[in-house]
């Protein structure tokens, strides 16, 4: 904590043009959470033009990335958000301390962008949460493709966004850990799968919204192919089964973690 506050000292001086501080598992009874707690109130004087603290790690490098197009650009982006039924902005992820809205909120603001409720949105995010307001984990029983109709009156939002030039990025946040399979298939028969901007459903609540948000505003800067083999290797990473994606690319470059 001693390190993460000489940073925000740093911060505060003006050394950093924006300072992003990611709390990794932050259960509400958590070490990282109680720290996180702490630095909140020695930075609050701090503007979230400059400095911001949230949930998650592993999406800070994409969303810093997002962060500097912003700066760069003339245009300030936007964000909209629809939810399923169920949850909605108050479900509160596995492994984190506070709930959804808030989180993508703070995503929001680290990339420089604003929340709107009309007009068109540089980024619609689809955010698939649970019919509850906790989240379960993908592999789990009870995870596998069903009918259901609040799945499919979600999709059908999601087909009239994309059908009206809508990017729409997909955080699909109903299971920790991987893809809700029901939504996955809903969109496989629909064939969106490569026709949304983005789609992310892995690890937890916060790294899939960071890197959501982060996708869904740097999609102009790829190239059909780029963006088809971003697409690509975040179904495979999460879990949907091989033959969703080779449908739509039989000769895709598949991808190797270690």
């Amino acid at each position: 904590m001693k390190i993460n506050k000489e940073l925000i000292e740093e911060t505060r001086s003006g050394v950093f043009d924006y300072f992003a501080l990611g709390h990794d598992d932050t259960s509400q009874l958590s070490q990282s959470a109680l720290e996180g707690r702490y630095l909140n109130k020695y930075s609050k004087d701090i503007s979230v033009e400059k400095y911001g603290s949230f949930p998650g790690a592993d999406q800070l490098g994409l969303l810093l990335m997002a962060r500097s197009r912003t700066d760069e650009s003339t245009e300030k982006p936007t964000f909209s958000v629809i939810y399923p039924l169920g949850g909605g902005g108050k479900t509160l992820p596995g492994y984190e301390d506070q709930t959804i809205d808030k989180t993508i909120a703070q995503h929001v603001e680290a990339v420089g962008g604003t929340m709107v409720t009309q007009g068109k949105p540089t980024v619609l995010l689809a955010v698939n949460t649970p019919l509850t307001t906790s989240t379960g984990e993908s592999e789990n029983f009870e995870n596998f493709p069903m009918i259901s109709n609040s799945t499919n009156a979600f999709v059908d939002r999601i087909q009239q966004a994309v059908d009206s030039g809508v990017n729409v990025s997909v955080a699909d946040i109903a299971y920790n850990n991987g893809a809700d399979n029901t939504l996955v298939s809903a969109m496989y028969k629909r064939d969106l799968l490569y026709k949304i901007g983005a789609y992310n459903g892995w690890n937890t609540a916060s790294n899939t919204v960071g890197y959501a948000i982060a996708q869904g505003l740097l999609l102009k800067s790829m190239s059909p192919e780029g963006h088809r083999d971003m697409l690509t290797q975040q179904y495979l990473i999460t879990g949907v089964p091989s033959e969703y994606p080779q449908r739509y690319l039989p000769h895709a470059r598949l991808y190797s973690h270690r």
